[in-house]
């Protein structure tokens, strides 16, 4: 098992106006050009994979699991 963890010093309380840290965190999982949300939970789910964004007043965070044979 890999894990790794993306940390970026932009969270609730460096915002302009309420909910924007958490909405951007909520949007990561909304899928991108490539892959709807939908195409992008099985694409994880193939490849036996975790994502789950994260925010607090300090920081947002990106944390991925997976299998260690599953990079390349």
């Amino acid at each position: 098992m890999v894990s790794i963890k993306a940390i970026y010093q932009t969270g609730s309380s460096y915002q302009e106006a309420t909910g924007i840290a958490g909405f951007t965190t909520k949007m990561m999982m909304e899928g991108t050009e490539a892959y709807s949300s939908i195409g992008m939970a099985h694409k994880l789910d193939e490849t036996g994979a975790w994502l789950y964004p994260e925010v607090d007043d300090e920081f947002i965070s990106v944390n991925l699991s997976t299998v260690s044979d599953q990079l390349e």
